[in-house]
């Protein structure tokens, strides 16, 4: 995927509201809470969170779509944002912090969700 239009994407979901920010890897899951934003590393764009400098690097190169769908993590089904490579795994899972109803409100209102890059829905 191109560079500028990834980080595009992700600036405009991101703007949704607070989410968990889940690194799924097998046995273990690293989570960030809160308003998240794209910031820098040293040269390097990256999310992070507002209030810390806690942070997510992303290889954009790897990843070829973001998948709109619902994700029950233990509370019950929740909107999820997941950033899939070509071979359909998933990279990142972003939870968006609120009700059905609110991400089917932001889906309705992104502007991407006709890409190519933009797969399901809220």
């Amino acid at each position: 995927m191109n560079e500028g239009i990834f980080w595009e994407i992700l600036d405009e979901i991101l703007s949704f509201g607070e989410y968990i920010v889940a690194v799924p890897n097998i046995g273990a899951s690293a989570n960030i809470v809160g308003k998240i934003r794209i910031g820098k590393d040293g040269g390097e764009i990256v999310i992070e969170k507002d209030a810390c400098h806690c942070h997510v690097h992303l290889e954009p190169e790897k990843i070829s779509r973001f998948s709109f769908t619902f994700i029950d993590a233990g509370f019950g089904d929740e909107p999820a944002c997941e950033l899939k490579t070509p071979q359909d795994e998933t990279v990142l899972r972003l939870y968006l912090r609120g009700s059905k109803k609110l991400g089917r409100e932001k889906f309705n209102e992104f502007s991407h969700k006709d890409s190519e890059f933009v797969k399901g829905n809220w």
